[in-house]
């Protein structure tokens, strides 16, 4: 496909609109003395809390100003009515500030879609960057990841998922308001990125959706195809085209197309990617069931892939670090008929965690080989009424 620009829907483009203007307002009311005081998550402050800084950081002619023009725009250009949030998932223990805001707003039902989506954002726990050519980098870039993975032979739930369904219903719903026919198993933001000319090879065919949650002049995408602006990439010089990422989305195939990130000042930049993994169609039911669960919007099978789902064999769900007392409790029991049907096709139990294992209870076991995970890498049995024996 060639790359297709998405207009955002009214509601959206209106409240993104107004918040663009309130924040042009604001810089420039303020001077070079005071423009130090403006944080670079500026950016991504919704109007409650732009007014709030604003107020701080203007004279009172100035703060007078802004606020009159804020009124105006309320008026003038958000949105009136908004679109309906999906329902929000409970049973749970929340641990993270972001999914208790992301539970809320569902609860709630009625948030603005475009500043419901914002907070979240803002209030996430980021993670190095998971692209090879950026993780040496110490620019502050970082990430959050949400949906299917896969790492060479691995594939399976990034760990997010599991203790932040609540935004990730929040984010797959904002990304099908905004493209309504677009088909992915993962949903990622890029905080910082400052991507060099790649091509994503390990995804699947089905082309990603990014848009810019971020309010900025700059930051464009540079996307491989017709147009005048050359990109070197390996010696030789790549033709493509700049598009913006502000007010509108870009769809096209990053597995076949160069595209790079390109450069911005001062604010920071958070992007929304919307993208399909490689061979997608592996992943076990459990899985599947999950992601439509959290509604993602799963491309098409083009091929069906015969999957072991004999609930006799031990289970297994990925548990490292703090998300293991998210995985226990009331949620484990509730959500316990989806996870069981995980098979370990093969496994061996390491010398150092040889222990006695108890039919019904939950165990610690390092594997040294796993279909669905790390080799090595902790992760939880279920054990059902069955010995385990060791190879």
């Amino acid at each position: 496909m060639s790359v297709e620009v998405v207009e955002f829907p009214r509601d959206v483009y209106q409240d993104a609109l107004a918040d663009y203007l309130l924040l042009s307002c604001l810089r420039r009311l303020c001077h070079a003395d005071k423009a130090s005081l403006l944080p670079r998550q500026i950016s991504l402050l919704s109007r409650n809390d732009l007014l709030q800084l604003a107020q701080r950081v203007l004279d009172p002619q100035d703060w007078a100003l802004l606020s009159h023009y804020a009124d105006s725009a309320d008026r003038m250009v958000a949105a009136q009515v908004h679109s309906t949030l999906p329902l929000s998932v409970h049973g749970h223990d929340v641990q993270s500030s972001a999914e208790l805001l992301a539970r809320r707003f569902l609860d709630g039902g009625n948030a603005p879609l475009w500043s419901a989506t914002r907070q979240v954002l803002l209030a996430l726990e980021y993670e190095k960057p998971r692209h090879a050519s950026m993780q040496h980098t110490h620019d502050g870039s970082s990430s959050f990841y949400m949906g299917a993975y896969k790492h060479g032979p691995h594939k399976g739930l990034c760990r997010a998922t599991m203790t932040h369904p609540n935004t990730a219903r929040l984010l797959n719903c904002f990304i099908t308001h905004l493209h309504g026919q677009h088909q992915w198993t993962t949903t990622a933001v890029l905080f910082n990125y400052k991507a060099p000319a790649h091509i994503d090879r390990h995804n699947g065919p089905q082309p990603n959706l990014v848009t810019s949650l971020s309010l900025q002049d700059d930051g464009d995408l540079w996307i491989e195809g017709p147009g005048a602006e050359l990109v070197e990439h390996k010696g030789s010089f790549v033709t493509g085209q700049r598009y913006s990422l502000q007010l509108q989305a870009v769809r096209f195939d990053a597995h076949k197309l160069l595209h790079m990130t390109c450069p911005w000042h001062f604010l920071d930049r958070a992007v929304l990617v919307a993208y399909t993994v490689g061979q997608w169609e592996k992943l076990p039911p459990w899985v599947v069931t999950r992601l439509l669960d959290l509604g993602f919007h799963l491309p098409d099978r083009t091929q069906q892939i015969p999957v072991l789902s004999d609930c006799s064999l031990p289970c297994v769900i990925r548990s490292d670090g703090a998300d293991g007392a998210a995985l226990s409790g009331g949620w484990m029991q509730q959500d316990l008929g989806i996870f069981t049907a995980v098979p370990i096709v093969q496994c061996r139990r390491d010398d150092s965690t040889r222990k006695a294992v108890e039919p019904g209870k939950c165990n610690f076991l390092l594997l040294d080989r796993l279909e669905l995970d790390s080799p090595g890498q902790a992760i939880r049995l279920l054990l059902p009424e069955f010995e385990v024996s060791r190879s």
